[in-house]
């Protein structure tokens, strides 16, 4: 992709409580296995002595959420939201002086926007007092950069959120039907199925049509079932009640 513009965001402390929650959605949707570069503390001690292994890859946001720009009154705010999760996070604004620049950009090109996140949690090792050797945790403040690129046309054949995910958030996909890596096209190049990507909406195959069939149809069996039993029992109390005032009386 071409990039076009690259600048540092401003006003991230003011929207701190936000970028707090926004790190807490991504750290629990990544799991621990993912923390950390994977990395367990022995592994760090042994092989990453003198360096700071973040909590999450620099890049970590881009693969979960949708990044926008909002314009209000003159000014630009980064609005970030997560599928799934009805809040958005604000974590903070353009410069004013690229406010025009953006004007400009969002009338004459598709564009995509990239985060790339400075600081924040990391692990480090250090030395105590009596030589031994241990891992710790320690916090930096968050900053963020933002890169805006021209979106590339989607090629022929492709889902545009299949290519998207597999070739900008490098999300995997496997064919539910043969397990091949796909590519992003709407067809599996193994087996030709048609795929339909997390997100898209599509129409229901023939089996979910049959099976909604067949349910509404047990349905209404049982509906005609309860109200025979219904009418048998209402006319069967009546007589038996008249059976038994003639024998008594």
């Amino acid at each position: 992709m071409k990039k076009l513009l690259q600048f540092n965001i401003k006003d991230t402390e003011k929207h701190k409580i936000d970028t707090n929650k926004l790190i807490k959605e991504v750290v629990e949707y990544n799991g621990k296995d993912f923390l950390f570069d994977g990395l367990s503390n022995s592994e760090i001690k042994e092989e990453y002595y003198d360096e700071k292994i973040y909590q999450l890859d620099k890049y970590q946001i881009n693969t979960i959420s949708d990044i926008k720009l909002s314009k209000q009154d003159d000014h630009y705010s980064i609005v970030i939201s997560i599928e799934g999760i009805e809040n958005f996070f604000t974590i903070g604004s353009v410069p004013q002086s690229l406010t025009l620049k953006i004007d400009n950009l969002l009338e004459g090109s598709d564009i995509k926007c990239e985060i790339v996140m400075m600081g924040g949690k990391y692990k480090k090792v250090i030395v105590n007092d009596d030589g031994s050797e241990v891992v710790k945790s320690f916090r930096e403040p968050i900053l963020f950069s933002l890169s805006i690129y021209e979106r590339p046309a989607i090629p022929t054949g492709y889902s545009q959120i299949g290519y998207e995910d597999i070739n900008e958030k490098h999300i995997d996909y496997f064919c539910p039907n043969c397990k091949e890596k796909l590519s992003g096209k709407r067809n599996c190049l193994t087996c030709g199925l048609e795929i339909f990507y997390p997100g898209e909406k599509h129409p229901k195959t023939t089996s979910e049509k049959i099976i909604e069939t067949s349910n509404k149809i047990s349905i209404a069996g049982d509906s005609v079932q309860s109200f025979g039993n219904s009418m048998i029992l209402g006319c069967t109390i009546p007589i038996i009640i008249i059976i038994l005032i003639m024998l008594l009386f």
